[in-house]
C-alpha cells in the first residue's frame, strides 16, 4: 500500500478554508518556524503548474513529491504556512494575488480556436 499523502485538491481546499475561516481570527502573530512567503509561493505555483500540465488536471503523487523535493519542502510546510498566516487577511490576500499573477504567466496558452 502506498504511503498516505494529502491529495493536492484537498490541500488546496484546506488552504483556502483556513484562509476563509481566518475572518473570525484574533490577528495574532504567526508561529515561528514557518517557511517564508516566497518559498510558499514558489512551491504552490510549481505544484499548480505541474497539475495544469497533466491531462487530468491533477498532479500525481510522484509529481507532487518531485516538486516538493525541488523546493526542499514537505506538504506540512505548506499547510503550516497557511494555518500560521491565515489570520492575517491582508498578508494572505497579497500571497494569493501573487500566486494568481504568477499562474497567469505560467499557464499554457489556450488554443484560440477553442
Amino acid at each position: 500500500m502506498a504511503p498516505s499523502r494529502i491529495p493536492f485538491g484537498p490541500l488546496l481546499l484546506l488552504t483556502l478554508t483556513t484562509f476563509l475561516l481566518a475572518c473570525g481570527g484574533t490577528g495574532n502573530a504567526p508561529p515561528e518556524g514557518l517557511i517564508d512567503r516566497s518559498a510558499f509561493i514558489d512551491a504552490y505555483v510549481d505544484l499548480r503548474v505541474s497539475a495544469l500540465n497533466e491531462e487530468s488536471g491533477e498532479i500525481s503523487d510522484a509529481g507532487r513529491a518531485e516538486v516538493l523535493q525541488k523546493h526542499s519542502l514537505q506538504e506540512e510546510d505548506l499547510l503550516d504556512f497557511a494555518e500560521g498566516h491565515g489570520r492575517d487577511l491582508d498578508f494572505m490576500r497579497d500571497v494569493w494575488n501573487e500566486i494568481e499573477l504568477r499562474l497567469d504567466v505560467e499557464r499554457p496558452a489556450e488554443d484560440p480556436g477553442q
